[in-house]
């Protein structure tokens, strides 16, 4: 169940994931991410921050040698083209936004190591 109860002096829990959805969006503006959703939601142990896991999805292209070898050729055929956007993936990135929970302000957003805990 959702906690929409504003803590003593604070902001809810559903502001908190607005706030966090809108900062990753504005901080990767320059970057087309896609698909942003929020994947998890936790209170700091000492209860006075928001630990909320922000996920998106962009483009990563990896460079190969035959993408240099592409670049150099005069004009780029059907098949070649087709081979570049083969390498292009798209990866999904998590971002841990921290929040206060008093004044609703984010403090701090980090990569999210899925393998560690959210404290």
């Amino acid at each position: 169940m959702i906690d929409h109860a504003k803590p003593e002096g604070g902001i809810p829990v559903s502001e908190a994931i607005a706030t966090a959805k809108a900062y990753v969006q504005e901080v990767f503006s320059d970057t087309p991410i896609h698909d942003v959703m929020l994947e998890e939601v936790a209170k700091s142990e000492d209860q006075n921050y928001w630990l909320i896991t922000i996920g998106f999805s962009r483009k990563e292209h990896k460079k190969t040698s035959a993408d240099s070898l592409t670049e150099h050729m005069a004009g780029i055929t059907s098949m070649s083209a087709l081979m570049l956007r083969r390498d292009q993936l798209l990866e999904r990135d998590y971002k841990l936004v921290k929040i206060d929970r008093h004044t609703g302000d984010v403090v701090e957003m980090r990569i999210r190591d899925l393998g560690e805990s959210l404290q």
